[in-house]
């Protein structure tokens, strides 16, 4: 399940969804940004009901500067994948 967490003045959390794909997340995040500029924090909340261990079922990540952008360039992707830690590498 796909949420966002949107952080009002980097003070207030609200979460919001859930969305049917990343893609729709991303586009609700993008316009709140065009909205209401970056005074907000915006985060990916990813929620695993089923998943085994309690700190594997919600996780948190941060939306890429690219992404929320004005100027989103579409033919660059990301992938995560955990290597001592997380880092984003463009596929």
């Amino acid at each position: 399940m796909f949420f966002l967490l949107i952080v009002f003045g980097d003070v207030q959390p609200e979460l919001r969804g859930p969305y049917q794909s990343d893609l729709e997340r991303v586009a609700v995040a993008r316009r709140h940004r065009e909205r209401f500029g970056d005074r907000d924090g915006l985060f990916r909340i990813n929620a695993h009901p089923l998943a085994g261990k309690p700190e594997e079922r919600l996780r948190a990540f941060p939306f890429g500067g690219a992404e929320l952008g004005p100027e989103r360039v579409p033919e660059l992707r990301f992938r995560r994948r955990a290597v001592a830690g997380r880092r984003i590498i463009p596929t």
